[in-house]
């Protein structure tokens, strides 16, 4: 009897648990963030472990702050990474607390972990890449990171449909890509990206450990990373990525047969 009475507290509270993280969502939903909170806060007392429950409590003080991440909010966001490496909306905000604290090399570490769990073609991802093109950009013109700037040309009439990559690979070596960087082909040419060992495919296999690469940028009708009759590409190199002061030109001016 004691088993089942203690059964079914646990299915009660269970349903109370989850009926307050209905009315923070709900709050939030409402701009009532301080009401969020106070939910967000009882719920981390029942599960003080939880890294989602702290992302959640985090993002409602960041509201609650009118978009300040407050210290208290920033240690929540850290604790829930530490639990969980991959905890998509502590990612986020970290990346934008340290861009905005101009620690511009972490915030590109936080986005890159974060696209690395999003869907690449999502439109939070290319938002993300747009994000972390910049601070790559300022990372690098400040010397925390080690990269190559490539600028992509393209001719007067570009579909903007497919995907655009850029990629980095060994001048002598291995065909894997040493550095991958995708973005979307709408908007305004030419593209901007920076090419980084964050950008790596493999672990074991980055910028850092070749001197001399070769460039090349190509537009993938299909968004597939192989390519395909009917893309677009531009090549350049081999060139010593180190020793580039300014962005590298690639032009997409070769249609795949």
């Amino acid at each position: 009897r004691d088993v089942e009475r203690s059964r079914g507290l646990g299915d009660v509270y269970k349903r109370q648990a989850e009926l307050r993280y209905w009315y923070a969502q709900l709050a939030i939903e409402q701009g009532d963030y301080a009401s969020a909170v106070e939910n967000y806060r009882e719920l981390l007392t029942q599960a003080p472990d939880n890294p989602a429950i702290m992302a959640q409590l985090a993002q409602a003080l960041f509201l609650q702050a009118e978009r300040r991440l407050t210290p208290e909010a920033r240690e929540l966001m850290q604790r829930a990474v530490a639990r969980e490496p991959n905890q998509t909306t502590a990612l986020g905000m970290l990346g934008m607390d340290a861009f905005e604290r101009q620690d511009y090399a972490r915030a590109v570490s936080y986005w890159s972990t974060l696209l690395s769990n999003l869907h690449p073609q999502s439109p939070q991802a290319e938002i993300i890449r747009q994000a972390q093109t910049r601070a790559k950009q300022l990372a690098l013109a400040s010397g925390d990171l080690a990269g190559i700037e490539v600028v992509v040309e393209a001719p007067a009439e570009i579909p903007e449909q497919g995907v655009l990559y850029v990629f980095a690979k060994a001048a002598n070596g291995s065909a894997v890509p040493l550095a991958v960087v995708r973005s979307s082909p709408a908007g305004e040419w030419p593209k901007r990206v920076v090419l980084t060992p964050a950008d790596a495919m493999r672990a074991d296999l980055s910028l850092t450990q070749h001197e001399e690469i070769q460039l090349t940028a190509r537009l993938s009708l299909s968004g597939a990373v192989t390519a395909s009759s009917g893309d677009l590409q531009g090549d350049a190199g081999p060139l010593r990525w180190r020793d580039q002061q300014d962005p590298v030109r690639l032009v997409l001016d070769t249609r795949i047969p």
